[in-house]
């Protein structure tokens, strides 16, 4: 009985040795040094004009969990404010089982009032809510490279859009817009996850006769439909174009078993795209052929020169002067007859007609001389 009244005795003796101690629910003032006198939560200080002075007060929280402690001191100043009262710390969290030093600083300027002055030290603490340990986010998603866009998050029930698209390819001159309630769909036929559009290190040759302006793209996934059909817009630069090639001779098309098929576009000359709608993914490109010169062979007409027939002068033609030959007249053997049968013979011939048939002979040579000349004439002239 002796012993059980000694402990207590003794263990009231202990509790009266001890500092006073400021304590709230958790946290407890375990010491207390520096400038001045403590009497339970004041500090009583004896200060004179431009002196300053401090004391630390040691918490602990006793308690498992984290605590939040709110310290402060009553009155901040006096004098008019030529005397304040600063804490170093006055909103802070403690730990489980851990200390913390609070640092109470009281300056008088040059116009204090000397003398001794008190404040009251105030230390409020609550339970901090329960916060999980810290986990760093995780790492975002890396960026999809050039000309691939993600659009999981972007459509809805029945692989429809439920919200619109803007694809761009890799060098940003080719656009691929998907309106809000497009069902798009991958070749296995289901969701797209994402949409790629990406230029081609080694695209089929341009059709014949046909130049490719700019870059080939290939779309993926390939064989990926869409319906209602989407938009595809092809910038290019006008100044680029090759010879014979002018903007209205550009066209759209696609490249599908070994053939490029062109698609009917809309060209804009002021912001120098095209435009076509799409309904699938395959290998596109902006493709400008030169517009056919046909050379019409020219029409030769040959005009037969007009001859105007000039009216042959009348020459009166001098009729050759026919110098007559005279006639040569064989002279007849005189046969040799009696005289009486010669005499006979003389008297029977007509010499009247042999004459006239003389002329006749002389008339017609002249008449055949005179055509024959006639003829040389006309031809000679011609």
């Amino acid at each position: 009985m002796r012993r059980t009244i000694v402990a207590v005795i003794l263990a009231a003796l202990l509790l009266l040795m001890m500092p006073a101690a400021a304590s709230a629910a958790g946290v407890t003032v375990v010491g207390k040094a520096g400038d001045g006198i403590w009497t339970d939560d004041t500090w009583t200080v004896n200060i004179y004009p431009g002196e300053t002075k401090s004391t630390t007060i040691t918490i602990n929280n006793s308690s498992s969990s984290s605590l939040g402690v709110e310290v402060a001191v009553l009155p901040e100043s006096f004098d008019n404010g030529n005397l304040t009262f600063d804490l170093d710390k006055s909103s802070f969290t403690m730990s489980g089982g851990t200390s913390a030093d609070v640092a109470l600083t009281v300056k008088a300027n040059g116009s204090a009032t000397p003398g001794t002055y008190t404040a009251e030290l105030e230390i409020k603490s609550e339970v901090e809510p329960y916060q999980p340990p810290y986990q760093p986010p995780p790492p975002a998603p890396p960026e999809p490279p050039p000309g691939t866009t993600d659009v999981r998050g972007m459509v809805g029930a029945g692989c429809r859009f439920i919200e619109p698209v803007s694809a761009i390819s890799d060098d940003e001159l080719c656009t691929l817009t998907i309106p809000v309630g497009t069902v798009g769909l991958t070749e296995d036929l289901e969701c797209l996850p994402e949409i790629t559009m990406v230029t081609m290190d080694d695209p089929p040759p341009p059709p014949a006769d046909a130049h490719v302006i700019g870059l080939v793209y290939d779309f993926g996934p390939d064989g990926a439909t869409f319906d209602p059909a989407v938009t595809l817009t092809f910038t290019y630069d006008p100044d680029s174009l090759p010879e014979g090639v002018s903007e209205e001779d550009l066209v759209i098309a696609y490249f599908i078993d070994g053939e490029w098929i062109e698609l009917e576009g809309v060209i804009d000359t002021e912001t120098n795209t095209i435009t076509a709608s799409v309904s699938h993914f395959t290998t596109f490109a902006l493709i400008g052929t030169p517009p056919t010169v046909v050379v019409e062979k020219p029409i030769v007409v040959i005009k037969e020169p007009v001859v105007e027939e000039k009216e042959e002068p009348v020459v009166e033609k001098e009729e050759p002067v026919v110098e007559e030959e005279p006639a040569v007249v064989e002279k007849a053997e005189e046969p040799v007859v009696e005289e009486e049968e010669e005499v006979q013979e003389a008297a029977g011939i007509n010499w009247a007609i042999v004459g006239w048939a003389i002329v006749g002979v002389v008339v017609a040579g002249l008449i055949v001389f005179f055509l024959i000349r006639r003829r040389k004439a006309l031809v000679t002239k011609r």
